[in-house]
Parts: structure tokens; C-alpha cells; sequence
């Protein structure tokens, strides 16, 4: 099952196909644009290159693929950017998945390096009870030891580029995390770099000011039936995360991350997809500028198995359509703007 993509908020406007708009298929058999379909392929690619909210979807790699939602390739074909975690030891599949989704979709893979796993697995080598002695040299070198394992990554399976994350609040071999990293970035700064996480756990680096988006989960709460009050809430989150605990971090390319939920999860949780996609076509509300870049989506590859019209009609969302970039897309981008309420050509695109 390829699903849908990208989000179109229209106020149950866009629930009914046209000529123009239908649904991203749920196999390859009804693709209504191949992928064999040059002039789909063109302008897919073209679409990419221009100005628009970026779309970002993360997704855990295996050892053994053995399911098609454990590819990149089963991701839907707009997407901007993938993120790849776990791939360390990764099938070599992923390699030219990569190499296919870059050429032929103009989709930009990226390795995340999660400084919470590498320190996980570090504190998973002392047995539960036991006193860990280790010194500060030993975690220094086993951290170093890591992010170059970890960066090898991006030649063997031919990634675009690198995203960083921090979540965790610890500090142990933190230091050491990003030191290695920055002094590896020294010499190769033309690679891509995305941050993700708390950005307050992130050092005041060149190559944060430099990272091409800052990925965030702001933590804030929907409001029910009340969209404005929940742009409110993430506005101001997010804007705390960047101008309180890190103003360092680039104002202009921030992104804001939510997970897909496994069908039938019922624990409570921030925001969801259909929550933050509305946010991005919002006005910026509260004192404090910041630049609404995009949004990200973690967990990606569960969608695969569900289906997302259902999850978002459970959790009051607005009806989610694709709008096919290879047909018609001045009709396609005019009615999305005007079903959404957004005048700006460049404010909004849909897909």
C-alpha cells in the first residue's frame, strides 16, 4: 500500500474527486501516475525544486527487508526528504532504493545519527545492578568509535546527507557525541545536515547554523474542534524551543515533527498530522517571528499498513486528498489555496 501524502486541509471541500484530484493510490496497479510516466517524473522533480512546505518522513531501516513498508521506496513519491533510522547494518537493498528514489522522484535520503541510541546501547553493556566504572576516556572513545560507524553509513549506502538528533536529556557522552561529529563536518561541509530533537541540548556549532532544517516535536496539546487555540499552543512552543533555549538555531527553517500513531493506540498524545499540517498554512500568532518551513512525520512507515482516512476521521481531522502535480497543478495549487483560505501563491503548496 502506497498512502497518501501530503496534507490538504479543505474544510471537507476536497473530500469529493474531480478530474484533478484523486486520492494517492493504495497499490502501484492504480497509480494514476506511474512511475514509468516521464512527464509525471519531470514535474515531480521540478516541484521539488521550488518553493513550498517541506515535507519530511521518517522511517526505521532493518537487517532483512522482508515487507515492502520496510523500504523507501513504499513511501509516498512527494515527499521532500526521508530520513533513515537504524542504518547501521542495514539490506544492502537500501542502496539502490536510495539511489531510485533520488533519481527518479527527486527525494533526498538522509542517515539520522540518534545520540540516544548510541547512548542506550552504551548503558546496556553494564548488566542491570551493576556499578558502571567506566572513565571518561573509555566513554569518549566508544561515542567516537560509533558516530564514525555511523558516518561511514553515508558512503555505503549512498545517502544525501545527515540528520542529527537529540532527545534525551542525559549528558554522558553528549560532549563527545557532537565533537566527533563537528570535527568531522570540518572537512566535509558541503554534506547536508538536518538537526533534530531538543534543540537545547545542542551545542552552538557551525554546523547547527548551517543545517539546511531544524526538526522539532513541540510538545503541545490539540485543542478539540478548536484549530485556532491549538495554533496558538504550537506556535508558542515552538517558538520557546528556539528563541528561549536555543537562539542560536535558524528561525527560518523550522520544522515541526509529529508521529503516526499504530491504529487502535488510544493513549493520549500531542498533536497530530492533520493538527500540524493546518498549523503550516496558519498566520504566525503571539510576539516573535519564526519561519513555518515544513513539517515532518515520524513513525512513516506505519502508515503502510492503515488507513490514514480512517485514523483521521477517529481523531476529527479534515479530509486528506493527493492532488496530482503531473496533470494540472496552476488549477490544482488555486483551489488548494482557496479551499485552505491562503492567498500567497508561495504560502502553501499541495500536492
Amino acid at each position: 500500500m502506497k498512502k497518501i501524502f501530503f496534507i490538504l486541509f479543505a474544510l471537507g471541500t476536497l473530500s469529493g474527486c474531480s478530474d484533478w484530484t484523486t486520492p494517492e493510490p493504495m497499490t502501484y496497479a492504480d497509480d494514476p501516475a506511474p512511475r514509468d510516466n516521464k512527464s509525471y517524473l519531470s514535474k515531480l522533480r521540478a516541484y521539488k525544486e521550488d518553493f513550498h512546505a517541506v515535507s519530511i518522513a521518517h522511517i526505521s531501516a532493518v537487517p532483512n527487508v522482508t515487507s515492502q513498508n520496510q523500504r523507501v521506496t513504499s513511501l509516498p513519491d512527494s515527499l521532500d526528504l526521508i530520513c533513515v533510522k537504524n542504518a547501521l547494518g542495514a539490506d544492502k537493498i537500501l542502496r539502490s532504493d536510495i539511489a531510485y528514489v533520488h533519481k527518479n522522484l527527486g527525494t533526498r535520503v538522509f542517515c539520522m545519527i540518534e545520540y540516544d541510541k548510541i547512548l542506550n546501547e552504551w548503558k546496556a553493556m553494564i548488566p542491570p545492578g551493576q556499578p558502571d566504572n567506566r572513565t571518561p576516556q573509555q566513554v569518549k572513545e566508544y561515542f567516537e568509535q560509533q558516530m564514525a560507524k555511523w558516518l561511514a553509513c553515508l558512503g555505503e549506502y549512498g545517502f544525501q546527507g545527515v540528520a542529527i538528533s537529540v532527545t534525551n536529556s542525559e549528558t554522558v557522552g553528549r560532549t563527545d557525541f557532537f565533537d566527533a561529529f563537528e570535527e568531522w563536518y570540518l572537512f566535509n561541509d558541503n554534506t547536508p545536515v538536518m538537526i533534530r530533537g531538543n534543540f537545547q541540548y545542542f551545542p552552538n556549532s557551525v554546523f547547527v547554523s548551517d543545517c539546511l532544517y531544524a526538526i522539532t516535536n513541540p510538545g503541545a496539546t490539540p485543542t478539540l474542534n478548536d484549530q485556532a487555540k491549538t495554533n496558538e499552543d504550537i506556535d508558542n512552543k515552538m517558538r520557546t524551543s528556539v528563541i528561549s533555549m536555543a537562539p542560536f538555531v535558524p528561525i527560518d527553517r523550522l520544522v515541526c515533527e509529529t508521529a503516526i500513531k499504530p491504529y487502535g493506540d488510544t493513549k493520549p498524545t500531542g498533536v497530530q498530522l492533520p493538527e500540524v499540517a493546518r498549523w503550516i498554512v496558519s498566520p504566525l500568532t503571539g510576539n516573535g517571528y519564526f519561519e513555518k518551513a515544513g513539517y515532518a512525520i515520524d513513525n512513516a512507515d506505519v502508515d503502510y499498513y492503515y488507513d490514514m482516512n480512517t485514523i483521521l476521521n477517529e481523531s476529527k481531522a479534515a479530509i486528506i486528498g493527493y492532488a496530482d502535480v503531473a496533470h494540472a497543478p496552476d488549477r490544482i495549487y488555486s483551489r488548494i489555496r482557496s479551499a485552505i483560505g491562503v492567498t500567497s501563491a508561495y504560502d502553501y503548496y499541495g500536492r
